[in-house]
């Protein structure tokens, strides 16, 4: 006997509703109370964030009405006024995430909004970059995670008016330039004995910093330096911060060898390294870092001329679990080959590997070891046919995949028409990663309209990226066909053009697999897009 599905048990339909793509749970809630109820009551709308740039009025009045129970939220390039004041008041209860961008508060109301408070008991994160909207929020009790860009600097006064509520920071990023002596601290008035009392709204002390951090040494887990000027003897001075025990850690580009390891050997917590934007970093800090932090779990390397022969002691890393490795143009080939000949890291759920000089060789084993990776991304490389059947047929749990100028790579990669294994292994086509969320294939020459159509056919592919300037050019109907295989695709960007350095497109992947439903008044991602989630008009967003 048939049953609607109307009639089944809340928990029952909850399991249904974790299966579903975010554009498919945005759908369901507007079915009936029951549906939204369900979706609600265990936070299944709480990964998407709604975008508001520029254009406000209009979006807020509709979002005035909203039944759906958003969390996170982000304003860009926004004049506050009062209708968002009150459209903030309103949703202060269930607000999770706030980010606020290039925003400022109208003058004429300025001096009202002091009155205004706003009880944000729940939210969690606050991101605040070049606004000056601190001044709504006298009152953050939960909040574990605050990022601080404010131009020219974050202030003494800032911090402290922030310091005052916080009692549970786990996250930290701010900038600045970070004054640390005398003669700085008198040319900007700044008396130690009353940092706490007459902090100054001029500039950032050393003082003031430490004192912030000193507060929460007990709950804080994470720091970002990046975007903070402080010399090396203070930020050696913040790891021995009594009870500090840091997890995460993402050094300034000044970051000399001698720092980094002393760093880490005080804080000896860590698990999480990123070195983005420390190009000077060195063979020797790397080996100490994997010296006296055996269970990293993550390292990120960026841009690096002077690491190479470490890669062989990164391999080694029995916890690691996350490894990005781009443009260190000194790990060599053989380098790599040694490293993977006696590789001990076999719990790689995260790699990402650009313009490497790892074989194909090298690179075949080093997934077939580890096959429980979630995330791969392979830019500038030698992949092969060979490499990505095994791939498809060996690392199963794959959600995302980007390939981008790997030019050995041809239909019969995609397809699995290729006799490469030994004995009674068979190859499989990409098709086989059944729970594949996102594809990018970007500038691969060799694969043509009928392989990819023959190998682009996933249950669960959310978002497809395909973009190619030289080679087969892209049909007119390939995107129908594409949907037609893909059910749960509902972001595409298919081009002929290059679109490799289109910001908004970069941002889209990188950000994957959050959510975001964007309200703005115009722009697109590249040529022949569908935004996640949004179809976007002058009367605000319609659920495609």
């Amino acid at each position: 006997m048939a049953i609607h599905i109307s009639s089944l048990p809340e928990e029952v339909l909850i399991q249904i509703f974790q299966s579903l793509t975010v554009h498919q749970r945005l759908i369901v809630s507007l079915v009936c109370k029951k549906w939204l109820h369900a979706m609600e009551c265990h936070e299944l709308l709480r990964d998407i964030e709604i975008k508001f740039l520029k254009e406000i009025e209009k979006p807020v009045a509709l979002f005035s009405h909203m039944t759906r129970r958003f969390q996170c939220f982000s304003f860009s390039e926004i004049t506050i006024n009062k209708s968002i004041v009150e459209f903030l008041k309103q949703y202060s209860k269930q607000l999770i995430k706030l980010t606020f961008k290039n925003c400022e508060i109208c003058p004429k109301y300025e001096s009202e909004f002091q009155d205004e408070i706003l009880h944000c008991d729940n939210l969690k994160c606050l991101s605040i970059v070049n606004s000056k909207v601190i001044s709504l929020f006298p009152y953050l009790p939960n909040v574990t995670d605050v990022t601080l860009y404010l131009y020219p600097g974050v202030t003494d006064f800032i911090i402290f008016k922030l310091n005052k509520t916080l009692s549970n920071l786990e996250s930290l990023s701010l900038n600045g330039f970070v004054l640390s002596n005398e003669v700085a601290y008198k040319s900007h008035k700044i008396c130690e004995e009353r940092i706490e009392t007459d902090p100054s709204n001029q500039a950032l002390s050393f003082e003031g910093l430490k004192k912030c951090i000193e507060k929460h040494s007990r709950t804080l887990k994470e720091i970002n330096f990046v975007q903070l000027m402080l010399s090396s003897e203070f930020v050696l001075n913040i790891a021995e911060i009594k009870g500090l025990k840091l997890k995460r850690m993402t050094f300034p580009s000044y970051s000399f060898p001698f720092l980094i390891e002393k760093f880490c050997v005080t804080q000896s917590s860590l698990t999480y390294l990123d070195f983005s934007n420390s190009s000077k970093v060195t063979d020797e800090a790397i080996l100490a870092v994997c010296k006296c932090l055996p269970n990293l779990e993550t390292l990120i390397l960026k841009n690096n001329h002077e690491i190479g022969d470490c890669i062989s002691q990164i391999l080694q890393l029995q916890h690691l679990t996350q490894l990005h490795i781009t443009y260190c143009r000194k790990i060599s080939q053989q380098r790599f080959c040694n490293a993977v000949s006696n590789l001990k890291t076999f719990k790689l759920k995260y790699l990402k590997l650009v313009c490497t000089e790892i074989t194909d060789d090298s690179l075949f084993k080093l997934l077939m070891c580890n096959p429980n990776i979630e995330h791969l991304s392979i830019t500038l490389s030698n992949i092969s046919n060979k490499t990505l059947n095994m791939v498809s047929k060996t690392l199963i749990h794959l959600k995302t995949l980007k390939l981008c100028e790997c030019r050995k790579i041809s239909d019969s990669g995609l397809t699995g028409r290729y006799q490469c294994f030994p004995g009674p292994v068979c190859s499989a086509p990409l098709s086989n990663l059944k729970n594949l969320r996102m594809l990018t294939l970007i500038q691969i020459p060799l694969i043509t309209n009928m392989g990819c159509a023959n190998a682009i056919q996933f249950p669960k592919l959310e978002c497809l990226i395909l973009s190619r300037f030289e080679g087969f050019p892209f049909k007119n109907k390939f995107e129908e066909i594409l949907r037609r295989q893909n059910p749960c695709l509902h972001s595409i960007c298919i081009s002929n053009y290059d679109i490799r350095h289109t910001s908004s497109l970069v941002e889209a992947i990188d950000s994957w697999p959050s959510a975001s439903l964007s309200i703005i008044r115009s722009g697109h991602l590249g040529p022949r897009v569908v935004h996640p989630g949004a179809r976007i008009g002058a009367q605000g967003p319609k659920l495609a």
